[in-house]
């Protein structure tokens, strides 16, 4: 009889309350004592001895990789201590307090700071205005000896969600106000509760950018909103391996269409197997990091964070968000090290509850949905559900919206004729003319579609007879779709003014990557017998493999921009004027790809079918 195999699942989907983030310093454990730490008498001395050698070590850490579950290992330790601990025993310059706001936005007390061995003589808060601080200062005993201080309880509510910063200026006791102060920084994360929350242990604080000053022409807002833009910044240097992983992909994923509408986000799917290569060691990483074009896990690890920080864009004017999470089961134990990599490097937040259930299902569905706008709906509920087999789930996606340069005019929208596969179809087209570029190749033409901060849509019509899934076999257009600065190294292309009729669409798809991984090379971590998860746990005695890569996408474009949206579900089971006029006309099945300033791909797609 033949032996039934048996394996783990691993779910890879691409598309907080309570812990304390922080940077610390180094301490040398002999400075405390237990009383330092023990408020109420519930510290037992191994943890005590546990905290305070976490302190002693804390210098050699990152920032944030010591949580309070780490000086609590028997749950004896109150909430107060575990605060105290890491306030005392590592003397915290900096650390976060996710906060939880009323669904009503009512204001919502979150916590109380306690002050020991100093008093505060002032704070400030930034912004000033969200966040309310009430300070209460209790009455000394008639016994208290002579020079302590009162104890001060600080009671912050929040009114609104966001990323605040609470500055305390604190002096030794016995010293007048203001000498020897040392500044305290809480980062307060402000959010409304959901289904998540429950399940959350730890949540990516994204960077935090100014807000393009619509209603303000001040000199100060303009630098502000740059100069958080120049802090996205970064230098990708040789990007040819990441172009030979678009256009490997997107030929691999694209071509099968079976005249329908499909889309597929490439850098998602990047940073979701770049997320795998962290999981994994042997082989099984090194198909993936031979597929990215990389040499070695830290050269990855560099280069995605660095696509995720070139990327990220959300001042109110343009939205581009790479999202990533880790679902975890909580019967199993995981590598923290692993962990937290993934933490810091790919900005993925953590959630942890039982596999199977509905209630952890509902809450990985809900945080697709966040992340991808509601966009995705549709698609989220068709995701494999987890069960109590999986390990591990990972969930990726990015969420696009940007307004065009220049508005299509409303009232030159008209009915024309779209000649798809199935037949004729009558839908809304746009029309605009244009002073651009206008680009061409053996078999296409192409003409870009700009946003109105960075990026474009770039809309490439096959020649007559020819299919748009050709176009990703035929290697100068492959070329021209993921080469970056095209107006810079690609010669083919003139200024003309281009009188533009694009029909309006909204297209959406999902399928399955694994079997064109397997093409490309990605085979190992599918197949139980050779996969290898072991940076990930060891605490399964059953091999671990990816049993499903699921990937859904949408796209919207109408007179006044576009909007996208993708996630990944994997079970592990010149200034002259122009001479020339073009005319370009999407009436027949296209290819689009949306980029960003640097050139990456964000989504590319085969419109067959304008409509839904």
């Amino acid at each position: 009889m033949k032996k039934k195999s048996f394996f783990r699942k691993l779910l890879f989907i691409g598309c907080v309350v309570g812990i304390l983030l922080f940077s610390a310093i180094g301490v040398e454990a002999s400075q405390y004592r237990l009383g330092d730490i023990d408020t109420d008498g519930s510290v037992n001395a191994a943890d005590a001895l546990l905290a305070l050698q976490s302190a002693a070590q804390i210098n050699t850490l990152e920032a944030d990789q010591i949580i309070a579950a780490d000086v609590n290992k028997d749950n004896a330790v109150s909430a107060e201590d575990a605060l105290q601990i890491l306030m005392v025993a590592a003397k915290l310059d900096i650390f976060r307090i996710s906060v939880e706001l009323n669904v009503d936005d009512e204001a919502y007390t979150i916590d109380k700071i306690f002050d020991s061995g100093a008093y505060v003589w002032n704070y400030t808060l930034t912004p000033d205005t969200g966040l309310t601080v009430i300070k209460e200062v209790k009455e000394l005993p008639a016994e208290s000896p002579e020079g302590e201080t009162p104890e001060q309880i600080y009671t912050i509510t929040a009114q609104k969600e966001g990323i605040y910063q609470l500055h305390f200026f604190l002096c030794p006791v016995g010293k007048p106000e203001g000498e020897a102060a040392e500044e305290m920084v809480f980062e307060i994360y402000a959010q409304v509760p959901d289904s998540l929350t429950p399940f959350a242990i730890s949540k990516a604080f994204y960077p935090q950018m100014a807000q393009y000053p619509f209603d303000s022409g001040s000199k100060e807002a303009y630098a502000a909103w740059h100069e958080s833009l120049d802090a996205q910044k970064r230098d990708l240097g040789d990007t040819s391996s990441l172009q030979n992983f678009f256009k490997q992909s997107s030929a691999a994923f694209l071509t099968d269409t079976k005249g329908a509408n499909k889309v597929y986000s490439p850098l998602n799917v990047y940073m979701a197997l770049s997320m795998l290569a962290q999981m994994t060691d042997g082989e099984s990483r090194g198909q993936i990091l031979q597929l990215l074009g990389s040499i070695t896990i830290d050269d990855l690890r560099r280069q995605a964070n660095d696509v995720w920080n070139v990327s990220y864009r959300d001042d109110g004017a343009q939205t581009c968000i790479l999202a990533n999470s880790l679902w975890l089961n909580d019967k199993i134990s995981f590598r923290k090290s692993t962990m937290d990599t993934l933490a810091h490097a790919y900005y993925a937040s953590s959630y942890r509850g039982e596999m199977g259930s509905d209630a952890f299902d509902a809450a990985l569905q809900e945080w697709l949905n966040q992340q991808t706008g509601g966009l995705l709906k549709e698609q989220v509920a068709n995701i494999e559900k987890m069960d109590p087999s999986t390990v591990l789930a990972l969930a990726n996606t990015i969420y696009f919206k940007a307004k065009w340069l220049e508005d299509f005019d409303k009232s030159k929208t008209s009915f024309q004729t779209f000649h798809s596969p199935a037949g004729e179809i009558r839908t809304d087209f746009m029309h605009q003319r244009s002073d651009t570029q206008y680009y061409w190749g053996d078999h296409f033409t192409a003409v870009a579609q700009d946003f109105s901060m960075d990026g474009e849509m770039w809309l490439i019509l096959p020649e007559e007879g020819m299919r748009p899934e050709e176009l990703l076999s035929d290697d100068e257009a492959l070329a021209f779709i993921s080469q970056p600065q095209k107006n810079n190294t690609w010669t083919k292309h003139v200024r003309a003014y281009v009188n533009k009729a694009i029909p309006k669409f909204d297209v959406a798809s999902q399928f399955d990557l694994k079997e064109a991984l397997q093409t490309l090379g990605v085979t190992d971590i599918f197949d139980e017998t050779k996969s290898d998860f072991s940076p990930l746990t060891n605490d399964v005695n059953d091999p671990i493999a990816v049993s499903k890569a699921d990937h859904a996408a949408r796209v919207t474009i109408d007179e006044e921009g576009c909007t996208a949206a993708a996630f990944t579900v994997s079970n592990v089971q010149i200034e002259s004027m122009p001479s020339k006029e073009y005319d370009f006309t999407l009436d027949r099945p296209f290819l689009f790809c949306i980029t960003n300033d640097s050139g990456l791909p964000l989504f590319i797609g085969v419109v067959n079918t304008p409509a839904k």
